[in-house]
């Protein structure tokens, strides 16, 4: 069966514009999205571990998808999880001060620009080597095929992922394995400043006096 996408979530994402909680919150509502209904799963046999990981927003998960802030080892006891961790965001100039050329514009605003380069890690952890490398490709095949999509929708600069990292043991709680996966993405921050007031020139000292 062909992977299969649904864009529902995206709805209402770019409102707030870029802010590292508001990736981590579409990030986590993509995979939701994803673990949610089976046939969205590529991984369709059906004795394999990747059937039983469902996720549900209730107790009966069979998955754990949550961000690395809400996270505690008991949650993957007994389950698989994705965890999600939001790493340094790194701003780019794109002119001096940020401005933007008035091109020939004489409503008297100043407008601004600059890019915002991202990254998150996605922790995949079971309590089996094998089950962790089959649910860690799970996702990182879902981001990968589908990050161009969703790059549009979210009006990103860049989305891809950057590395698949080794398969580790996880010494949290009893013995799991993990395998992080990492994804970047560029941002785009606008924004429009129009003076009310006149440009203070001179600074009366004793107004600054106690």
């Amino acid at each position: 069966m062909e992977p299969r996408f649904d864009a529902v979530w995206i709805k209402g994402m770019c409102e707030l514009g870029p802010r590292p909680l508001v990736a981590t919150g579409w990030l986590r509502l993509w995979l939701t999205s994803h673990f949610a209904n089976k046939d969205f799963l590529e991984d369709q046999d059906p004795d394999g571990p990747l059937q039983r990981m469902l996720w549900k927003s209730d107790s009966t998960t069979g998955i754990v998808i949550e961000s690395v802030t809400k996270w505690t080892p008991e949650m993957t006891e007994s389950r698989p999880g994705v965890i999600i961790k939001r790493n340094g965001w790194r701003r780019l100039r794109l002119g001096i001060n940020d401005k933007l050329m008035d091109m020939g514009v004489t409503d008297g605003l100043e407008r601004f620009e600059n890019w915002w380069q991202g990254s998150h890690t996605l922790f995949c952890i079971t309590n089996d080597g094998a089950e962790t490398e089959k649910l860690a490709a799970e996702v990182f095949r879902e981001l990968n095929q589908f990050g161009p999509l969703v790059r549009a929708l979210l009006d990103l600069k860049r989305f891809e992922v950057t590395e698949v990292g080794e398969l580790a043991i996880l010494e949290e709680g009893r013995e799991n394995f993990v395998v992080p996966i990492t994804v970047a993405y560029g941002y785009s921050e606008g924004w429009v400043l129009r003076q009310e007031a006149p440009i203070v020139k001179r600074i009366d000292i004793a107004l600054l006096q106690p």
